[in-house]
């Protein structure tokens, strides 16, 4: 089955309240991610984001349960872009770029930087693991898919592994950002020869 990611990733659910509204959650969304350039995001509560958002907190609890879900937005609205990654005719090609925006993106980011500290949070916290689980992976998982779908599309591998693959190769990007190391890029086409062996078509 083939997914216009684009149209999943920015139509999930956002606040939708008309201009104000939006205009409210850019306002809250742009705080939390200057506030994340001095401040590790474990010490920062929702309440001060909206202070300096000049939001309620009225208002920022009626569209995020709480801090997780304000910076799964963050996250999602400031790599959708890098992570769209084009038809370059090439499983192969589009796999590599896929994993060096992603580790760029954690690496030189604040945003993404902060997320190895959300992934920690979630050890602790049983509704920002299942929220993670249940709803962020899930959306995380469809820029591989639509890769892996083009890739179908082209004769390059079978469509049966496409779970799978997916599953390792989640593993192996969270394995180097949980252990901070994502400086040596010149690994990642070794990581994406050996998973694409188990599924190109013979």
């Amino acid at each position: 089955m083939c997914y216009n990611l684009l149209v999943i990733m920015k139509s999930k659910p956002k606040p939708n309240h008309g201009r104000r509204n939006q205009e409210s959650r850019r306002a809250l969304l742009e705080a939390l991610k200057e506030m994340l350039i001095q401040h590790p995001l474990s010490s920062i509560s929702i309440e001060v984001v909206a202070e300096r958002a000049g939001v309620s907190k009225q208002t920022i609890y009626r569209w995020y349960h709480d801090k997780s879900a304000l910076f799964i937005d963050l996250y999602e609205t400031e790599s959708v872009d890098r992570l769209m990654i084009p038809d370059m005719g090439s499983v192969e090609k589009e796999l590599n770029e896929l994993a060096l925006q992603t580790w760029r993106f954690w690496r030189e980011t604040a945003c993404g930087q902060a997320f190895r500290q959300l992934v920690a949070r979630c050890q602790s916290n049983l509704h920002a693991s299942n929220q993670l689980r249940d709803d962020f992976m899930p959306r995380r998982r469809l820029f591989v898919t639509q890769i892996l779908n083009r890739a179908v599309a082209r004769g390059e591998i079978e469509n049966g592994d496409c779970e799978v693959f997916t599953d390792l190769w989640v593993g192996f990007n969270w394995y180097h950002l949980l252990t901070n190391s994502l400086n040596d890029e010149s690994i990642i086409p070794t990581m994406v020869s050996i998973l694409l062996s188990g599924v190109m078509r013979k």
